[in-house]
């Protein structure tokens, strides 16, 4: 699992290599079988918003150590 950090630094990869105006496809699943475009920015996990996540998830998210992109 990536940290916003390690994603910060491919991003800065890619702008280096000329990719930073173009847009981005994520993973619909862990195993990379279709993708779709990201649509959002980053959604930070509170406490009030924490289970609603897990259930949509279907694994348990902790506000203080997860945040959502897209």
């Amino acid at each position: 699992m990536l940290t916003v950090k390690e994603l910060l630094e491919e991003c800065e990869k890619q702008i280096t290599n000329g990719n930073g105006n173009k847009k981005i496809y994520i993973s619909k699943d862990d195993e990379g079988n279709s993708f779709h475009p990201l649509h959002y920015g980053f959604e930070e996990l509170t406490e009030e918003n924490e289970d609603e996540f897990d259930t949509w998830n279907g694994e348990e998210l902790d506000h203080n150590e997860h945040i959502i992109l897209g």
